[in-house]
């Protein structure tokens, strides 16, 4: 540490300080005015689910699910595109296109069961349907997250609720559908204590 703060030095670069990881993460995720200090992040990533859990500032779980939204887009490919007679180039990435255009967390909050059409396709299938899917393995990655946060024995004691990031935050009515499972008030989080030449990035989900 000593030779990187020298290095610094040489660079023009005169006040460092070092901080662990978890605390490092809670100055990222905690303004001082109004601050967040009791919560859990989950972090909805494409290829795992990410589970932080905060207590006064710290972070006193850490864990990390092997599945994430590409889930859904697997599932949409089985059950809509996989039984056409159609050579995707791409399957997945058709899927997801399904899945960003016409989805969202909850069935219910589209009244109306409406025909979308299959990218690169002339066929058609119903938006519940696909609605369907994508709430039920929704569903599934936010209970295997909200089953860490048993785990960590402060379930009971999240006054600031949860906190969603990632790709998967994106999706409408997502915080809705984890409020539904938790019974714990949720929004999407953002970035503070952190800037940036170009700040743009720091306002995108997965970052």
């Amino acid at each position: 540490m000593k030779g990187f703060r020298e290095w610094l030095a040489d660079l023009g670069v005169n006040r460092v300080d070092f901080y662990a990881e978890s605390e490092a993460m809670s100055r990222a995720l905690i303004t001082k005015r109004g601050a967040c200090q009791s919560f859990a992040l989950i972090d909805l990533g494409a290829d795992s689910t990410k589970v932080l859990v905060f207590q006064e500032g710290v972070i006193v779980h850490d864990a990390e699910l092997p599945m994430g939204g590409s889930a859904i887009d697997w599932d949409i490919y089985t059950t809509f595109l996989k039984p056409l007679d159609v050579t995707f180039s791409h399957p997945l990435d058709v899927a997801r296109q399904m899945k960003h255009a016409s989805g969202c967390a909850m069935r219910v909050m589209e009244k109306e069961n409406r025909k979308i059409s299959i990218p690169d396709t002339q066929y058609r299938t119903d938006l519940h349907a696909l609605l369907q899917v994508e709430q039920c393995q929704l569903e599934e990655l936010l209970e295997g997250a909200l089953l860490q946060v048993v785990h960590s024995n402060c379930y009971r004691t999240l006054p600031d609720g949860i906190l969603l990031t990632g790709g998967g935050s994106r999706v409408r009515g997502v915080e809705l559908l984890t409020t539904k499972l938790s019974g714990h008030p949720t929004r999407r989080a953002v970035i503070a204590g952190v800037d940036a030449e170009n700040g743009q990035w720091l306002e995108t989900p997965e970052y």
